[in-house]
């Protein structure tokens, strides 16, 4: 029980950390809001960069780490489902609030780095063995 709250801890540090990278580019706004709002819909289009989509993949890894250790019980897709939930909200909120550009590019990198953190979490999670299920 300790070890989970410990671990929600942490995913809301997470969930905080990645808010300010994906909403502010990892800086201190002095200007959040911009006149004009971007939506890209062509995928790698706007002169994509590679380590840009590197870099959004990598920064979601965790999230599918975290939410596959913390939701005990569900799908593989459902966790797909929710990161790729996260990922729209954050790319619609860039739009809303005009504080970044709200690219198709960008909410399949997010999925997928969720997608790999989730594959990890299922090839490197711990394994009870059968003396320890019975206690």
């Amino acid at each position: 029980m300790k070890s989970r709250k410990a671990a929600i801890a942490l995913f809301i540090l997470y969930v905080l950390i990645l808010s300010w990278i994906i909403l502010f580019k990892a800086t201190i706004p002095l200007v959040v809001f911009q006149l004009e709002r971007s939506v890209n819909v062509v995928l790698f289009g706007n002169e994509p960069r590679l380590h840009e989509i590197i870099l959004n993949v990598l920064v979601f890894v965790p999230m599918g780490i975290f939410i596959s250790a913390l939701k005990k019980k569900g799908s593989f897709f459902g966790m797909v489902a929710l990161v790729f939930l996260l990922s729209l909200f954050y790319e619609a909120t860039q739009f809303i609030f005009a504080i970044g550009v709200c690219d198709i590019t960008d909410l399949i990198a997010n999925t997928l780095g969720g997608i790999a953190g989730a594959g990890m979490y299922y090839v490197f999670r711990p394994r009870r063995t059968a003396h320890e299920e019975s206690y």
